[in-house]
């Protein structure tokens, strides 16, 4: 039952972003009372928390699986990325907005947690790159993989980037297309040409 309370929020959530989503309507959704879902979660805090690690762990699992299929590094970061595209576009903006907004200290923990993981591989698959001639040999892999994460997080800075006049797609799309492509030797841009001439 607490697998399917927290499945169920996170669809919720994704669907109508966090604020509007309350205890209420996920017994409903499921139909159960809300004394049940006091029996396994102590708050709605707790199932925003549960939830948002969920659908990042399930994320780190599916962008493992598409990292050992990639026959290159550029491969397999155009795929992570446009994989990344294709879940945030079934994802209400808002969700991410209200969990910064509401519950701060979820989105600080998930967010210093998963950070790692992310910095970790990311300056794995630069190195992997420079190994294969795609990226350059002289930039700072630490570096680089930090300004991208940086930069990526400037999403969700939504002063800046208000959801009414920017799309979070375009958004990533132009991060990424400068950042790999600043990296990249004369054979890693021949190789992305390639590439986005043969998948769009």
């Amino acid at each position: 039952m607490k697998d399917k309370i927290q499945k169920t929020a996170l669809e919720l959530f994704k669907k109508h972003g966090i604020h509007y989503v309350s205890l209420d309507l996920i017994a409903k959704s499921l139909g159960i009372s809300k004394k049940t879902i006091y029996n396994h979660f102590k708050n709605k805090e707790e199932i925003v928390h549960r939830c948002i690690e969920q659908y990042f762990e399930e994320r780190t699992v599916q962008n493992d699986a598409i990292l050992e299929e990639a026959e290159h590094t550029i491969e397999a970061l155009v795929k992570v990325i446009k994989s990344s595209l294709k879940h945030t576009a079934r994802i209400n903006p808002l969700m991410f907005e209200e969990i910064i907004r509401y519950y701060p200290e979820v989105s600080s923990l998930i967010t210093e947690k998963h950070y790692s993981k992310r910095y970790i591989r990311l300056r794995e698959m630069i190195e992997q790159g420079k190994k294969e001639g795609l990226f350059k040999k002289h930039i700072n892999s630490d570096i680089m993989a930090k300004v991208f994460l940086s930069q990526i997080n400037l999403t969700m800075d939504y002063d800046t980037f208000p959801l009414d006049e920017y799309s979070r797609e375009d958004l990533v799309e132009h991060i990424f297309f400068s950042f790999i492509s600043g990296i990249s030797t004369y054979k890693g841009q021949a190789v992305i040409t390639e590439y986005l001439e043969e998948h769009g």
